[in-house]
């Protein structure tokens, strides 16, 4: 999963020898996921790990959910005032 989250970051706005390189740091990180994980597999017991993983992967649904509440929420503002409300220009702070 790392190396896809990698590989699709980069190769959308980024030249195609720049493919390689997320790939093979997408895959280093997943391996070193992997090594922590099977390092405290083996070190606790089998409740103990499926209960911190099971809040692990909750704790990433939570983030994937809100995320998505938050993609709704723009997409509906942009849908009642359009897309062109943020590109209004001003020389103020937070333009």
């Amino acid at each position: 999963m790392e190396a896809v989250v990698f590989v699709g970051g980069v190769s959308l706005g980024q030249s195609a020898t720049s493919i390689p390189i997320a790939a093979i740091v997408g895959l280093m990180c997943g391996l070193v996921c992997g090594g922590i994980i099977y390092a405290f597999a083996s070190r606790s017991t089998l409740s103990t790990f499926l209960i911190v993983m099971t809040n692990l992967i909750l704790l990433i649904g939570a983030g994937l959910f809100s995320k998505a509440v938050g993609y709704f929420q723009v997409n509906t503002f942009n849908r009642l005032l359009g897309v062109d409300v943020d590109v209004a220009g001003g020389d103020g702070p937070g333009s």
